[in-house]
């Protein structure tokens, strides 16, 4: 249970894993914090000290009394200054099931967008049963859908056409749609750069015509990505096709120039050079393919166990990779319509 003043305002947040609250600012800000701080998560107290516009390192850094004298100062700043000002602040809360407590997630400052305190799936999604939740990011406030557009019934080592939307959770931040291929078993993208980085959408710009733009964009992605499914499968095809040795390896890496800047793809390299040294003959019998050097990329260099944004942006660089030396053009084509 949390303490102090605040008010419930949606119990079924991301479809019932959440709690949001709201508390207003000033005076009930400060008595909210430390009469919860106990309850917060390390993200918690970041994004809250963010939503204040306060530095998290310098913070830490001082004593209890001054942290307490910069809350308040900090709060009386936010309610005086009209360009800063903030009615209150979202607080994102679940019950801890051991226990029967609460855990503080996630807090934002409450913005001026049109969704007030609606969940993020209850917008943009004409078909919500069609979307899965992929992962909440409490650390970068994100939450992120995975759509399948294709029947998902062979099994969980093949790949499938997909489509990956990620919201700020509070709106505060820009939304972005990427479609290409995915692949259960490992986590695994392909995901075509060129499309995903037209889809990028301001929150608090939206009005109720911009809204109805967002879902018909929506479903361009997902059409989009059936059209040309067969050029992202003839992507894999000859991917897996194509014969993948160490010296076709070096060859690409010198052949490209922007594959060992990519900071990605960097540490996929390097990590296999030096695994390659070490362990020469297994890593010859298991990466025949170069479809089997991107299941590579990511189970050994451990990329399933980070964040999304990871995951998604060293798919992309794979996909430029193998587009670049399996296909003569390139695949990526250019949706008209789409805000940046």
């Amino acid at each position: 249970m949390l303490k102090g003043n605040y008010s419930v305002v949606n119990e079924a947040y991301l479809n019932g894993k959440l709690t949001l609250a709201c508390v207003s600012m000033g005076s009930d800000t400060e008595e909210f914090f430390w009469m919860n701080y106990d309850q917060m998560t390390k993200e918690a107290e970041s994004s809250f000290l963010k939503a204040l516009r306060i530095p998290v390192g310098f913070f830490r850094k001082l004593d209890n009394d001054a942290k307490k004298k910069v809350i308040h100062s900090q709060t009386q700043l936010l309610l005086s200054d009209e360009k800063l000002y903030t009615e209150a602040v979202w607080v994102l809360h679940s019950k801890v099931a051991e226990t029967g407590g609460t855990r503080i997630m996630y807090v934002g400052r409450k913005v001026a967008t049109p969704f007030g305190e609606y969940s993020p799936e209850q917008f943009f999604f004409d078909e919500k049963d069609k979307w899965t939740l992929y992962e909440v990011n409490f650390e970068k406030g994100t939450v992120s859908y995975l759509r399948l557009l294709e029947p998902d019934n062979r099994g969980i080592d093949a790949y499938y056409t997909a489509a990956v939307c990620t919201f700020s959770l509070l709106y505060q931040r820009d939304v972005s749609m990427v479609c290409g291929l995915f692949k259960p078993a490992n986590q695994c993208f392909l995901i075509d750069a060129s499309l995903g980085k037209q889809f990028t959408w301001k929150c608090a710009k939206y009005d109720s015509v911009s809204l109805e733009n967002q879902v018909s964009v929506g479903k361009a992605v997902g059409e989009y990505a059936v059209k040309h499914e067969e050029d992202y499968k003839d992507c894999e095809r000859k991917a897996n096709e194509r014969p993948f040795s160490y010296e076709r390896f070096n060859n690409t890496v010198s052949e490209y120039e922007w594959v060992v800047k990519n900071p990605y793809l960097r540490k996929v390299c390097n990590a296999y050079i030096t695994e390659y040294v070490k362990k020469k003959d297994e890593l010859e019998s298991k990466l025949r393919n170069w479809g089997q050097f991107v299941t590579y990329a990511f189970d050994t260099i451990s990329v399933s166990s980070r964040d999304l944004r990871t995951k998604l942006k060293l798919g992309e660089a794979l996909y430029h990779w193998l587009g670049d030396q399996i296909m003569p053009e390139p695949l990526g084509v250019r949706i008209e319509g789409g805000q940046q």
